[in-house]
């Protein structure tokens, strides 16, 4: 899932404002800078259906609370030191995408 490599993908798509997170970037694709050049828009024509496909994918219930899980887990992982905790956290990241 988009999402999960860049979390500010559906603001910048949704040409809301992409606000930077402290969190742990897993990769150096998930950083607001990577969406610099991104030209997709909820607001192409092209893109009419998916956008509102997409807006009802990201107000269901079910992906508020995963997102916001996932954005917790990488908050926690960010600060956490402990091998072993931290093995919990990336596990329960990988749980989370694949349950969604």
């Amino acid at each position: 899932m988009a999402f999960c490599s860049n979390t500010y993908i559906l603001d910048k798509f949704f040409g809301r404002p992409v606000i930077p997170m402290e969190k742990y970037q897993s990769s150096n694709i998930d950083v607001p800078e990577y969406l610099d050049d991104f030209s997709y828009s909820s607001n192409q024509k092209q893109f009419a259906h998916f956008s509102e496909w997409l807006a009802e994918l990201a107000s269901d219930k079910k992906f508020t609370e995963a997102s916001g899980k996932f954005i917790e887990i990488h908050k926690l992982l960010l600060k956490e030191d402990d091998r072993e905790l931290r093995s919990i956290l990336l596990e329960k990241m990988r749980q989370l995408k694949r349950e969604y």
